[in-house]
């Protein structure tokens, strides 16, 4: 079965993620929208290819938007590793990705 799991960097995004929807929308808003997340993570290691590709930045990098925020990852042997997650906004949000590839620190989910 497909895994998903997160480098360092993506669990340091998550939590930014689960604490601003607290603070914004509460709890029962909040666990509903990292359920989501998690689903979507899921169906991603399931069909990695369906992911928008950047090889024009790194070679192997894709994203899927969930709801407000963008996750980027990549493929791996037995699912995807992803590497960050932010919210849709006009900023570039590729700050690290160059250096988060290489190192790609990923923890099982």
């Amino acid at each position: 079965m497909p895994r998903y799991k997160f480098t360092s960097e993506a669990k340091a995004d998550l939590q930014h993620i689960i604490d601003e929807s607290d603070r914004s929308f509460g709890k029962q808003q909040r666990l509903k929208y990292i359920r989501g997340l998690q689903e979507k993570a899921k169906n991603l290691a399931e069909r990695p290819a369906a992911g928008k590709k950047h090889d024009d930045l790194i070679k192997g990098l894709r994203s899927a938007q969930y709801v407000n925020h963008i996750v980027y990852y990549v493929p791996q042997d037995q699912g995807i590793a992803i590497t960050q997650a932010h919210g849709c906004t006009p900023e570039f949000p590729f700050q690290n990705l160059n250096t988060l590839l290489p190192k790609c620190s990923v923890t099982e989910q």
